[in-house]
């Protein structure tokens, strides 16, 4: 009776009670996943943060409002709870080494919510079946493979050298960070589409692509947690989007792991005496410069790069993938199927039990991997 009065009710009066009515169902209906996710979960036995573990707007609130990175954000929670942590009502982020082959080393299906953050399902990274991403990574490896990769080191050699060059001549400093950037861009550009971005036309490395990429960047964690503000802006055809993660993720990855090297490099001058010396050896003179081949022969530079991507590897983000539906073992604990797993790889990178000092940097740890005296 009291619905069908409800009826009969004014439009604008019919209206609010049917909005006040929607909402008391989704605020109960939120109290109750709540209670459940914190309490009657199968994951309820992981530690971690109990907002983390009841709605997964914590998690929303913490990137796409606070600021923070989920690195940072997990780095924190592992040296408070342990190894494994609980990140979200279905999610778990893990830390040791030994936990990194048991999630990568299977052909698990990618998480749909993390991987959609560039806009779509369209692009190789963006693919969440294991098949479809692998057909696509076979197309796309001919444009990786060594060959292509020396097929452009001119753009180093002549285009990025040549800007450095010209700044010293005048007596000005160069902006590394977004000189790399640029060269990362120029060289994904130039392997991809057959053209480069033109980046080293613009004074200071002052790209107007790198200063666009920029503001997309910034976007990426609201992309992320609400799904219909990224659909809207981000409806791209798939060929397209295949284009812009190819062009994002070959340029700042490339640029951040360059400049954190360089940086590192730098602030130890016996490693920049010992670099530059064994350089000097292989281009004693500088109108002769030997091609990337060469270079590769070069020990000791060899060891600065592995250190550098050790340092900052070129994705610091989570990596999910899905458990599937018959469970699996992960440091030695079993995980539900469904779950959402993922272990950031800066996290076995700089973990102690891998390597010793871990958050110094070190080329010489790389030399005795290979058998090689740290000397040589």
């Amino acid at each position: 009776m009291a619905i069908q009065h409800l009826f009969e009710l004014p439009f604008p009066v019919f209206m609010l009670g049917f909005v006040g009515l929607s909402c008391a169902i989704y605020i109960v209906r939120f109290i109750s996943d709540v209670i459940v996710n914190i309490f009657f979960s199968p994951l309820s036995e992981f530690p971690g943060p109990k907002l983390a573990a009841a709605t997964t707007w914590w998690s929303a609130y913490q990137q796409a409002i606070r600021g923070r990175s989920m690195h940072h954000i997990c780095m924190s929670l592992h040296e408070k709870y342990g190894d494994i942590v609980r990140i979200g009502p279905s999610r778990l982020h893990f830390n040791h080494p030994s936990m990194y082959d048991e999630i990568y080393r299977r052909r698990w299906d990618k998480d749909p919510f993390m991987y959609a953050l560039l806009g779509g399902d369209g692009a190789t990274v963006t693919f969440v079946k294991y098949e479809d991403n692998k057909r696509r990574k076979d197309i796309l490896h001919t444009f990786f493979a060594k060959s292509s990769v020396y097929n452009v080191q001119w753009l180093i050699q002549e285009n990025f050298c040549g800007h450095l060059g010209k700044h010293n001549e005048r007596g000005v400093s160069s902006d590394m960070t977004l000189g790399f950037r640029c060269l990362g861009l120029e060289t994904i550009t130039a392997t991809c589409f057959g053209k480069s971005a033109s980046c080293f036309e613009y004074e200071g490395f002052a790209s107007p692509i790198l200063q666009a990429m920029e503001s997309i960047v910034a976007w990426f964690m609201v992309f992320k947690h609400f799904g219909l503000f990224r659909r809207v802006i981000l409806s791209i055809p798939d060929l397209l989007e295949e284009a812009v993660a190819l062009v994002i993720a070959g340029t700042d990855t490339t640029g951040s792991t360059l400049t954190i090297g360089t940086y590192q490099v730098l602030r130890k001058p016996e490693i920049y005496k010992k670099l530059k010396a064994k350089l000097l050896e292989a281009w004693p003179n500088l109108e002769q410069r030997p091609n990337a081949g060469d270079l590769e022969k070069l020990p000791y530079l060899t060891a600065v790069i592995k250190e550098a991507l050790r340092m900052a590897p070129t994705t610091t983000s989570e990596n999910s993938r899905v458990v599937p539906a018959q469970g699996a073992t992960i440091g030695g604990k079993h995980i539900p199927g469904g779950t959402i797993v993922s272990m950031g790889v800066l996290f076995p990178m700089q973990h102690e039990d891998a390597f010793t000092d871990a958050r110094v940097y070190n080329p010489d740890r790389w030399l005795i991997f290979r058998g090689v005296f740290p000397g040589a």
